[in-house]
């Protein structure tokens, strides 16, 4: 995949929510992630029903590309089930 000008740079293969992306010809806003599922909004209208579409084919498309990162990327593969022992306000963060 080549990122356009102005992209995420290169190695910037994660979602997370906040990112601005686009994919299918359109800016989207990750909002929400449902196990493979990625919830995507209208940057202008975070209030519409969300596009729910499954991240491999998300990522896959031709024209998709991250293009800023609200959040830095931290690398936690598979320690997801450690954040149940925390707190909810900890998880959350």
């Amino acid at each position: 995949m080549t990122a356009p000008h102005g992209a995420a740079p290169d190695g910037a293969d994660t979602l997370a929510i906040g990112d601005t992306i686009t994919f299918s010809g359109a800016r989207w806003l990750v909002t929400a992630f449902h196990g493979p599922r990625v919830f995507l909004t209208d940057p202008g209208d975070t209030t519409a029903e969300p596009l729910i579409i499954l991240q491999p084919v998300l990522t896959s498309a031709k024209d998709f590309a991250v293009l800023s990162r609200e959040a830095p990327r931290t690398v936690v593969a598979h320690r997801g089930h450690e954040l149940k022992a925390c707190p909810p306000q900890c998880a959350a963060r």
